[in-house]
């Protein structure tokens, strides 16, 4: 397979804020993919993509979110999911992004899965998510971050993770606030997932609410690093086809 080279790496000024971005050339009018990363992680973990000669035929762009990797640490009052998916906008704004596919990873599914719900205009035209919270029953990690001294960017996601994800007034079995928004989308989407990872109660909860998934056999939570070539392979057939 023939490695595109044309990665290239930008910081955006956005307010007070520095959003440092990978990315290849950006040609308007072309279709779009945005990655976003999960809790403690960076762009970096899509790296592959941009090794994979198929995706020229894509702008893709994969920042690092305000207060991960080289972008800049947010303000207070910047934090928060809310905060996040305003940022993500201002970006696509800037490179002019209309035909637009969003790929989310664990915390970016979170964060993503909001962008879709709020996306009145219908810019999204497909969306994966990559085991992003649905339920209340895969939080763990961010369930012990809550503990850590740490009072920064990374202590308030996590915060963020486990409130909208297990929010005990909701009525029934499952308790996550973004897993009612996922559910209730209407664009394509998939929710991708390892088997040695997502809990059995969530995959429950995908199959009582019929929503189409895709199973990385023997693969961890970072399956897209875990089975790089079947992911990349499935990401390419899910997005080139209308």
């Amino acid at each position: 397979m023939k490695v595109n080279e044309t990665m290239m790496e930008t910081v955006i000024q956005m307010g007070e804020d520095k959003l440092f971005l990978r990315h290849n050339r950006v040609i308007p009018g072309r279709r779009t993919l945005l990655f976003v990363h999960g809790l403690g992680e960076t762009g970096a973990c899509f790296r592959e993509v941009f090794q994979d000669s198929r995706f020229d035929e894509f702008n893709l762009l994969a920042p690092d979110l305000v207060g991960y990797g080289k972008s800049s640490r947010p303000h207070p009052d910047g934090r928060g999911f809310d905060s996040h998916v305003k940022r993500l906008w201002k970006l696509l704004e800037k490179y002019h992004t209309h035909n637009l596919m969003v790929i989310g990873h664990s915390m970016g599914g979170d964060i993503t899965t909001l962008m879709c719900a709020a996306d009145s205009q219908g810019i999204i035209k497909k969306y994966i998510n990559i085991e992003g919270d649905v339920t209340q029953f895969d939080l763990f990690i961010s369930s012990e971050a809550v503990k850590a001294e740490d009072k920064g960017n990374f202590l308030a996601n996590a915060r963020e993770l486990v409130k909208r994800n297990n929010n005990l007034s909701l009525p029934g079995e499952y308790k996550s606030e973004i897993g009612q928004f996922y559910a209730g989308l209407s664009l394509p989407r998939v929710y991708c997932y390892g088997t040695r990872s997502l809990s059995e109660s969530t995959q429950r909860f995908l199959k009582e609410n019929h929503l189409d998934i895709m199973a990385f056999e023997n693969a961890g939570h970072w399956l897209m690093i875990d089975k790089t070539a079947e992911f990349y392979s499935f990401l390419y057939e899910y997005m080139r086809h209308d």
